[in-house]
């Protein structure tokens, strides 16, 4: 029972990593071709779907991988927190500008 366990897990990371390896090829190759194709005229719309495909396939690739889906949410928190910081600094600028700017002072 133990083995059959233990061999169910192995084939399933086995399976997932060639998962992410076909993943990772396919990302790379459409990268590839969408540079290819940033150096060509006449193919505007196909870099945009060139760009999304490669940003729907790397998002997958990150969200397949646990190690990888736990950096990816620490990245996404620092990123909306340092968003929701930056909003506040400006906010409290904005009303001291504004306070001082009634007052008559300039900054």
């Amino acid at each position: 029972m133990l083995i059959s366990g233990l061999f169910f897990d192995i084939s399933i990371l086995i399976l997932t990593a060639l998962l992410n390896l076909v993943f990772l090829v396919i990302n790379i190759y459409k990268v590839d071709l969408f540079l290819d194709n940033m150096n060509k005229k006449g193919h505007e719309h196909s870099n945009w779907i060139e760009a999304v495909f490669a940003l729907i396939v790397g998002f997958l690739i990150v969200i397949s991988v646990p190690q990888l889906k736990t950096y990816f949410d620490q990245l996404v928190g620092a990123i909306f927190a340092g968003i929701i910081l930056g909003l506040i600094v400006a906010i409290i600028i904005f009303v001291v500008w504004w306070i001082l700017n009634k007052e008559g002072y300039s900054l």
